[in-house]
């Protein structure tokens, strides 16, 4: 048998310990007994309200893993640090909060709905690559890029009205989307979206666009 040097064992144990999360803020669970800590005490109440739990009782990686929906709305939310620990959780909804950093919330590859309506986001890279989210609603917040959209395979529905959108460039030959909002940004060329053969829905209202020149016949879209 070949014989292995500690000091190369060691070194190769480190590299595995400090290689980069492929997606999103890595789980800290390991086993169902481990408890999970939310910093922010908004979400640490809405956690424990869906799973059952008093507010003395610990949150375990095991109920966080029974989670499926998760509503959270209004509760003053400014960290979603521990949110990836809840490996199975379908839906989450946390309109009206005060979330910045998505970087946790990337990590939930079960995750297909996400509402994050009236935030303080200015980028939804960290969204980049989810392999499951279909609907995204981040109405009114601050986002100008929306580059994230075009690598998400699943993504359907994308609100994004009441936001900062000069361009729409990024979104050219997706070919996932069937519902796209965007109203009330600052678009002023629209004909990049004429590729998006599948989109069904299309809300423009309220841009900088002066005409409708160059979007095509878009056959299947019912809305615009």
């Amino acid at each position: 048998m070949l014989k292995v040097p500690r000091l190369l064992l060691g070194v190769g144990l480190l590299l595995i310990l400090a290689a980069p999360v492929a997606f999103g803020q890595a789980p800290s669970c390991a086993a169902p007994t481990d408890t999970v800590d939310f910093p922010d005490r908004g979400l640490a109440a809405a956690v424990r309200a869906a799973i059952g739990l008093s507010e003395a009782q610990a949150v375990t990686c095991g109920a966080l893993a029974e989670l499926e929906e998760l509503i959270a709305n209004d509760a003053g939310i400014t960290d979603v640090s521990g949110i990836e620990n809840a490996a199975n959780l379908r839906r989450l909804d946390l309109r009206g909060n005060r979330v910045a950093d998505l970087r946790p919330i990337a990590a939930l590859s079960r995750l297909t709905r996400l509402d994050l309506f009236d935030n303080d986001l200015t980028d939804l890279s960290a969204l980049s690559r989810h392999p499951s989210l279909q609907r995204l609603d981040a109405r009114r917040n601050r986002v100008s890029d929306l580059g994230f959209a075009a690598t998400m395979p699943k993504l359907s529905r994308l609100d994004v009205r009441e936001n900062l959108v000069e361009d729409v460039a990024p979104l050219a030959g997706d070919t996932s989307l069937e519902y796209l909002y965007l109203s009330n940004n600052l678009i002023a060329d629209p004909r990049p979206l004429a590729s998006i053969s599948q989109l069904q829905y299309l809300d423009l209202a309220n841009n900088r666009i002066t005409s409708g020149t160059g979007l095509g016949a878009m056959e299947n879209l019912e809305f615009l």
